[in-house]
Protein backbone atom coordinates (compact mmCIF):
# COMPACT_ATOMS: atom_id res chain seq x y z
CA UNK A 1 0.00 0.00 0.00
CA UNK A 2 2.40 2.82 1.31
CA UNK A 3 6.49 2.48 -0.09
CA UNK A 4 8.73 1.97 2.79
CA UNK A 5 11.75 4.48 2.66
CA UNK A 6 14.35 1.26 3.35
CA UNK A 7 12.98 0.32 -0.18
CA UNK A 8 13.72 3.69 -1.74
CA UNK A 9 16.60 4.03 -0.20
CA UNK A 10 17.87 0.66 -1.70
CA UNK A 11 16.63 1.63 -5.42
CA UNK A 12 18.05 5.03 -4.98
CA UNK A 13 21.37 2.87 -4.51
CA UNK A 14 20.87 0.66 -6.96
CA UNK A 15 20.48 3.52 -9.53
CA UNK A 16 23.68 4.72 -8.61
CA UNK A 17 24.79 1.51 -9.47
CA UNK A 18 23.36 1.44 -12.84
CA UNK A 19 24.95 4.82 -13.35
CA UNK A 20 28.39 4.12 -12.76
CA UNK A 21 28.01 0.84 -14.54
CA UNK A 22 26.63 2.32 -17.38
CA UNK A 23 29.93 5.01 -17.50
CA UNK A 24 32.05 2.31 -17.56
CA UNK A 25 30.06 0.74 -20.45
CA UNK A 26 30.33 3.97 -22.01
CA UNK A 27 34.03 4.25 -21.07
CA UNK A 28 34.86 0.42 -23.18
CA UNK A 29 32.36 2.21 -25.79
CA UNK A 30 35.03 5.43 -26.43
CA UNK A 31 37.83 2.48 -26.42
CA UNK A 32 36.06 0.70 -29.12
CA UNK A 33 34.77 4.18 -30.96
CA UNK A 34 38.95 4.92 -31.50
CA UNK A 35 39.02 1.69 -33.78
CA UNK A 36 36.98 2.87 -36.65
CA UNK A 37 36.23 5.66 -38.86
CA UNK A 38 33.28 7.84 -38.60
CA UNK A 39 30.81 5.27 -39.52
CA UNK A 40 32.07 2.73 -36.98
CA UNK A 41 31.89 5.58 -34.03
CA UNK A 42 28.05 6.20 -35.31
CA UNK A 43 27.22 2.64 -34.87
CA UNK A 44 28.97 2.10 -31.54
CA UNK A 45 27.12 5.27 -29.87
CA UNK A 46 23.63 3.47 -31.33
CA UNK A 47 24.54 0.61 -29.78
CA UNK A 48 25.37 2.38 -26.35
CA UNK A 49 22.44 4.29 -26.59
CA UNK A 50 19.90 1.54 -26.95
CA UNK A 51 22.14 -0.41 -24.59
CA UNK A 52 21.31 2.37 -21.58
CA UNK A 53 18.05 3.07 -22.97
CA UNK A 54 16.78 -0.61 -22.55
CA UNK A 55 18.62 -0.99 -19.13
CA UNK A 56 16.91 1.96 -17.96
CA UNK A 57 13.98 0.75 -18.89
CA UNK A 58 14.36 -2.69 -17.93
CA UNK A 59 15.57 -1.57 -13.82
CA UNK A 60 12.39 0.70 -13.81
CA UNK A 61 9.95 -1.94 -15.10
CA UNK A 62 11.57 -3.81 -12.21
CA UNK A 63 10.99 -1.43 -9.40
CA UNK A 64 7.14 -1.87 -9.55
CA UNK A 65 6.90 -0.18 -13.09
CA UNK A 66 6.77 3.42 -11.65
CA UNK A 67 9.20 5.95 -12.92
CA UNK A 68 10.02 8.26 -10.47
CA UNK A 69 12.32 11.03 -10.50
CA UNK A 70 14.81 9.80 -7.56
CA UNK A 71 15.46 7.18 -10.00
CA UNK A 72 16.57 9.30 -13.16
CA UNK A 73 18.56 11.66 -10.24
CA UNK A 74 20.10 8.22 -9.17
CA UNK A 75 21.08 6.88 -12.37
CA UNK A 76 23.08 10.64 -13.70
CA UNK A 77 24.54 10.94 -10.25
CA UNK A 78 26.06 7.54 -10.66
CA UNK A 79 27.65 8.26 -13.78
CA UNK A 80 28.83 11.71 -12.88
CA UNK A 81 30.82 10.01 -9.65
CA UNK A 82 31.59 7.22 -12.28
CA UNK A 83 33.48 10.18 -14.49
CA UNK A 84 34.79 11.71 -11.73
CA UNK A 85 36.09 9.67 -9.92
CA UNK A 86 37.16 6.39 -11.69
CA UNK A 87 36.99 7.27 -15.42
CA UNK A 88 40.51 8.94 -15.80
CA UNK A 89 41.76 5.99 -13.85
CA UNK A 90 40.19 2.93 -15.85
CA UNK A 91 40.44 4.86 -19.59
CA UNK A 92 44.37 3.76 -20.26
CA UNK A 93 43.53 0.49 -18.53
CA UNK A 94 40.54 -0.37 -20.87
CA UNK A 95 42.87 1.23 -23.89
CA UNK A 96 46.02 -1.19 -22.54
CA UNK A 97 43.85 -4.41 -22.84
CA UNK A 98 41.77 -3.57 -25.96
CA UNK A 99 45.47 -3.47 -27.60
CA UNK A 100 46.29 -6.59 -25.78
CA UNK A 101 42.92 -8.27 -27.23
CA UNK A 102 43.31 -6.88 -30.76
CA UNK A 103 46.95 -7.73 -30.70
CA UNK A 104 46.39 -10.99 -32.40
CA UNK A 105 44.18 -9.45 -35.13
CA UNK A 106 47.07 -6.89 -35.65
CA UNK A 107 49.90 -9.83 -36.00
CA UNK A 108 47.31 -11.61 -38.62
CA UNK A 109 47.01 -8.03 -40.49
CA UNK A 110 50.75 -7.77 -41.02
CA UNK A 111 50.82 -11.44 -41.95
CA UNK A 112 48.25 -11.26 -44.76
CA UNK A 113 49.75 -7.73 -45.71
CA UNK A 114 53.29 -10.02 -46.51
CA UNK A 115 51.18 -12.47 -48.51
CA UNK A 116 49.59 -10.15 -50.63
CA UNK A 117 52.85 -8.51 -51.28
CA UNK A 118 54.61 -11.95 -51.82
CA UNK A 119 51.48 -13.17 -54.40
CA UNK A 120 52.10 -9.72 -55.84
CA UNK A 121 55.13 -10.14 -56.87
CA UNK A 122 54.96 -13.85 -57.73
CA UNK A 123 52.03 -12.46 -60.04
CA UNK A 124 54.24 -10.59 -61.58
CA UNK A 125 57.05 -12.68 -62.51
CA UNK A 126 54.54 -15.11 -63.84
CA UNK A 127 53.10 -12.73 -66.25
CA UNK A 128 56.92 -11.24 -67.17
CA UNK A 129 57.78 -14.84 -67.59
CA UNK A 130 54.18 -16.02 -69.85
CA UNK A 131 54.96 -12.67 -71.83
CA UNK A 132 58.35 -13.60 -72.70
CA UNK A 133 57.43 -17.34 -73.21
CA UNK A 134 54.83 -16.17 -75.59
CA UNK A 135 56.24 -13.54 -77.69
CA UNK A 136 59.46 -16.11 -78.08
CA UNK A 137 56.73 -19.02 -79.12
CA UNK A 138 54.95 -17.05 -82.06
CA UNK A 139 55.57 -17.62 -85.42
CA UNK A 140 57.06 -14.34 -87.30
CA UNK A 141 56.46 -12.92 -89.83
CA UNK A 142 58.05 -13.05 -93.21
CA UNK A 143 60.18 -9.88 -93.81
CA UNK A 144 58.29 -8.20 -96.78
CA UNK A 145 54.40 -8.69 -96.83
CA UNK A 146 52.32 -7.20 -99.51
CA UNK A 147 55.08 -4.79 -100.71
CA UNK A 148 55.51 -2.93 -96.95
CA UNK A 149 58.14 -4.15 -94.62
CA UNK A 150 57.30 -5.54 -91.10
CA UNK A 151 58.30 -4.48 -87.90
CA UNK A 152 58.48 -0.47 -88.74
CA UNK A 153 61.43 -1.13 -90.61
CA UNK A 154 60.45 1.29 -93.09
CA UNK A 155 57.44 1.71 -95.57
CA UNK A 156 58.83 1.43 -99.10
CA UNK A 157 56.90 -0.28 -102.07
CA UNK A 158 58.54 -2.51 -104.14
CA UNK A 159 57.56 -2.19 -107.98
CA UNK A 160 55.36 -4.56 -109.30
CA UNK A 161 56.44 -6.68 -111.94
Amino acid sequence: MGNVVSQQLTLFLLSILLGSSLGLLYDLARSLRTLGGRWWGATVDAAYCITAAAALFFFIMAGDGELRLFILLGTLGGAVLHFCLLSPLLRPLLAFWLDIFLLPLACLGKFLKKCEQICKKLFSFWQKWFTIILTHRRPRLPAKQGGRQVHGQGTKKTPQQ
